[in-house]
């Protein structure tokens, strides 16, 4: 196999996959998985496997590691792709890759007459892969865990679902369950600010669930001192607001000047933790 000077690569499963893919990333997408074929042929005998990790297809590529990790997600949850990790890198495995390609040997003329192609019946099994209820499940799981663990009564809306289907192409499962955990578990400004937007905010963009698989732990003196002191709710000190002279809405020691407001139990208190009593 070693010695083939080219593949053929199937045409017809190469237009499905690009069909199955967003638009932005399928000029992208065509430029990873032909990579991807070629390494995974030319490797000696474990043909169809190759070990790669983001930096090393970055360069090869030319595509930025951000956009590689999300192509890979999307193989990955397309079932095109497994993957097993390494200490550096990860194995991958292209399902089927005998149905993607021919080596030279196969792709010849045999007696004046082209071989026909063996793809024909794996093209037929590809296609009756249950790929959409394969996302449809994952759809569920990833909702139930959002209930689970930050809004019991969440409702999955249409609008809900197709943002959880598009973000499953940009982001593994486990990715997206691993970005309601932090959400939880890593800062409760979030929980308590943003807790009961419904999965529709949550899913919203993928730099959003970026930034929740990136978040830190807050130090526990931070969190503390975040608190409200009459009934602890978090992120108190994170936004100043300040009411003009003479709003009667609240006490004139609190006009005119930048305060804290708990958005529970509208204590307030002057911005530099200067305590006072609720107002």
């Amino acid at each position: 196999m070693a010695d083939d000077p080219f593949l053929v690569i199937n045409r017809r499963m190469l237009d499905d996959l690009l069909d199955g893919t967003p638009k932005r990333l399928r000029v992208q997408m065509r430029n990873l998985w032909i990579h991807l074929l070629l390494e995974a042929g030319f490797n000696g005998t474990d043909r169809g496997k190759l070990k790669t990790g983001r930096r090393e297809l970055a360069g090869a590529t030319g595509l930025s590691e951000k956009t590689i990790r999300t192509l890979l997600n999307h193989l990955k949850s397309g079932q095109q792709v497994a993957s097993k990790g390494a200490n550096k890198g990860q194995y991958l495995t292209i399902v089927n890759y005998d149905a993607w390609t021919l080596s030279s040997e196969k792709s010849g003329h045999q007696n004046g007459q082209q071989v026909a192609s063996p793809c024909t019946k794996a093209i037929k099994h590809v296609k009756q892969e249950p790929k959409s209820m394969h996302v449809v499940e994952a759809v569920k799981r990833i909702a139930k865990h959002y209930r689970d663990r930050i809004a019991k009564k969440a409702k999955l809306t249409p609008g809900a679902a197709k943002k959880i289907k598009t973000r499953l192409g940009e982001f593994s499962e486990e990715e997206l369950l691993a970005a309601i955990d932090r959400f939880v578990d890593k800062d409760p400004w979030w929980m308590a600010n943003n807790g009961k937007r419904g999965m529709l905010w949550f899913f919203h963009s993928e730099d959003r669930i970026d930034q929740f698989l990136n978040l830190e732990q807050r130090a526990a003196a931070d969190q503390a001192i975040d608190k409200c002191p009459h009934c602890s709710t978090a992120g108190f000190r994170s936004k100043t607001k300040s009411y003009p002279k003479g709003n009667p809405r609240v006490p004139p020691q609190y006009q005119g000047v930048p305060i804290h407001e708990c958005g529970r139990c509208q204590y307030r208190e002057k911005a530099g933790n200067e305590r006072a009593t609720p107002g």
